[in-house]
């Protein structure tokens, strides 16, 4: 802003300000230039700074912020003929962000009566000098076409090596020769195709890359767009997988010609393993256009413990980035005959068909188990698969998703689209306990595609394996469902289950009736933070009040508990359902009660002194209500119960094996206190 008289700031009459005041206003942050004016006089308590010098430069323009007690309590020093005497300033009423809560000069306020004489006067007068806008955020940066195409190139190669060393099986199996190839050897193929990408693909990957930009909100540059090239790259080296039962003469790694095997190796093999490989080769390349499969008969080196670990840890992966799984049953011909079918009580099938995300049947004779279907449900699935095309994928055909799902018992939703996570423990492991493997620790092995885990392979371990399997998901759920499991304990820990049958049927009613994914999310069910440490399971329980007492004879791994509940509404017990039988419970009433057995406490036994004590513990409590270190226990709703024992006070608690799930119904809804607790993985 000019001064007033439109003069040079070096010709003005007034001299320019040398010195500032200035003034304590939080509110306002204009600064706005004015004449120099004496300083007021401060008193030696005045808590304004005193002013400072400035440089006496005449082409400098001084600010100086008025503060708007004295707003029209100044004039510019030295008398101006040029202006007018102006009238004094009416005080606003209320504080504003305008110009008429801060002090500028007097002839500045001319001509400000109305919004249309400044909109004339602007556009009529000469321009003048306005204040520095404010900083706006900086642009993202846009490099240009030819910088764009080098990026997709340099990206596109990245891309495709990183998806050939890390997300290829480590042997394929090559259609047109029945040859083996490494993953070095794909790479030394496709690498040509690379390097010459047409001007077609180079322009649609350059928009995909723009598309992908703008969804993220990101720059071209940003290393996070890169889901357009490994769409590419999926699409070019596309690889069909192979599912079956394994029979006698199964075709083995050495014995299909390979790089390594080239020279001294025997003649092809031969019999029905192998001419079962060439008829699903004959379809992974005749229906789905595929030049290279993977099976896990031919294309694992068994003789490699690295090679067969990696194996194992990567086939989930494996079998989802595949473009289809073939699936060969060779007792089927139609829908009807799946339930005999052995291909459904195998364990290492289980993966195989949720995993993968496009599947075919072929039945005995090698003919589709249903002919082919609309691409309806390919619309509902809103186009996850980027790989879906016009070729058949039964997991779209709701007759052949309802057979399945009466087999297994897994619901239409998994069997379509699942995703591999460490939640729903009980239900994964319900569907697992009706298969069965050749080797003790294929049981556990199978299950880590599922869970999308890993834990270290070494064949040998036995029923070891499964209690890895479970340490690992120990440290991942936060589900209380995790304990619904009954029968033997493993022999590495009792708080943990042998094997998958323990999540059985003899589970079911509580894995049915008590929690479902939808209600656990949304109570925030049980404590999430359990762990597994070196004395046991920690984790935070809720004791019930009741009295169990051993019944005879008791099992090695069950036992029979007479619980007689000390809650009691209106005169009434709660319905507590004892394991097997039921005793009457005026037995027990039949003794004395005392001001001991009215207190909440557990273990009462027959004896007033005994070794073992037993206490009913809730998992699923709910915390939400109530204060602090209390849980709820609401009325009418099963809750999942655990028997625990100790041998007496100050020692750690063991769970106790029983034959089924065991659930407590409470006719009103109580608040007890939540107590940590560690599960011993041994008895003291």
């Amino acid at each position: 802003m000019l001064y007033p008289n439109h003069q040079h700031r070096s010709q003005s009459r007034h001299p320019p300000r040398t010195d500032y005041q200035d003034y304590q206003d939080d509110d306002d942050a204009y600064y706005l230039p004015t004449y120099s004016r004496p300083p007021p006089q401060q008193s030696a308590g005045s808590s304004r700074r005193r002013p400072n010098p400035l440089p006496k430069d005449p082409g400098h323009i001084h600010f100086y912020h008025r503060h708007r007690d004295d707003r029209d309590s100044w004039a510019p020093s030295g008398p101006n003929p040029d202006l007018a005497p102006q009238p004094p300033r009416r005080q606003s009423s209320t504080t504003t962000n305008s110009t008429s809560d801060y002090g500028v000069h007097p002839r500045s306020r001319r001509g400000r009566s109305s919004s249309a004489s400044r909109v004339a006067r602007s556009k009529s007068s000469s321009p003048r000098r306005h204040a520095t806008p404010l900083p706006t955020a900086p642009s993202l940066p846009q490099p240009s076409l030819s910088e764009r195409e080098t990026l997709v190139r340099q990206r596109l190669q990245t891309t495709f090596e990183t998806y050939v060393f890390n997300t290829l099986p480590t042997h394929l199996l090559r259609v047109t020769d029945m040859t083996l190839v490494a993953r070095n050897e794909v790479w030394e193929m496709f690498k040509p195709r690379i390097e010459s990408l047409s001007d077609s693909h180079l322009a649609k990957l350059l928009l995909e890359q723009d598309e992908e930009a703008r969804r993220l909100g990101v720059s071209v540059i940003d290393p996070q767009v890169l889901a357009p090239f490994t769409k590419y790259i999926r699409a070019m080296i596309s690889f069909a997988t192979f599912s079956h039962r394994w029979d006698n003469g199964e075709p083995l790694f050495h014995e299909l010609p390979s790089k390594r095997f080239q020279v001294g190796r025997r003649s092809a093999p031969s019999g029905p393993g192998y001419q079962k490989l060439l008829k699903f080769c004959e379809k992974a390349r005749m229906d789905y256009d595929c030049e290279y499969v993977w099976t896990d008969t031919c294309c694992i080196n068994k003789e490699s413990s690295t090679e067969l670990e990696e194996a194992i840890l990567s086939m989930g992966v494996w079998y989802s980035e595949a473009g289809v799984c073939i699936v060969h049953l060779g007792n089927s011909s139609t829908l009807e005959d799946f339930m005999s079918e052995p291909w459904f009580t195998r364990g290492w099938t289980l993966q195989e068909l949720l995993l993968p995300r496009k599947i075919r049947f072929y039945g005995r004779d090698w003919s589709p188990i249903c002919p082919a279907v609309g691409e309806g449900r390919r619309e509902e699935r809103g186009g996850k698969d980027d790989r879906d095309d016009q070729r058949v994928n039964d997991k779209d055909n709701d007759s052949v998703v309802a057979a399945i799902t009466k087999v297994t018992g897994i619901p239409e939703a998994d069997i379509r689209t699942f995703i591999p996570s460490c939640t729903r423990v009980s239900e994964k492991m319900r569907w697992a306990s009706q298969r069965t493997t050749s080797r003790i620790e294929d049981v556990a092995y199978a299950l880590l595609g599922l869970f999308d885990v890993t834990i270290p392979i070494a064949y040998g371990d036995g029923p070891r394996a499964f209690y890895k399997l479970m340490s690992a998901l120990a440290g991942h759920c936060t589900e209380p469902d995790f304990f619904a499991w009954t029968g033997k304990p493993s022999s590495w820990s009792l708080a943990l289950p042998s094997s998958p049958q323990c999540y059985g049927p003899q589970a079911s009613p509580f894995q049915t009736d008590l929690v479902t994914p939808s209600t656990s999310s949304a109570l925030a069910l049980g404590d999430p933070a359990y762990e597994l440490t070196k004395l046991g399971l920690r984790t935070r329980l809720v004791f019930v009040p009741a009295y169990c007492e051993p019944l005879e004879p008791t099992d090695v791994h069950t036992a029979r508990l007479l619980l007689t509940p000390a809650l009691a509404t209106a005169g009434a017990d709660p319905d507590i359902r004892p394991p097997r039988r039921r005793r009457p419970t005026t037995r027990v009433r039949e003794r004395a009660v005392t001001d001991r057995e009215r207190e909440i406490q557990v273990g009462r036994g027959r004896e007033r002194e005994r070794e073992r004590e037993y206490a009913l513990s809730v998992v699923d409590y709910d915390m939400r209500p109530g204060p602090p270190g209390y849980a709820a226990l609401h009325a009418g709703r099963p809750h999942l119960c655990m028997v625990l024992e100790r041998r007496g006070r100050g020692c750690g608690w063991v769970r106790v094996a029983r034959p089924g799930a065991l659930s407590v119904r409470f006719r009103e809804s109580e608040l007890l206190p939540v107590e940590e607790v560690c599960l011993l993985h041994r008895a003291s």
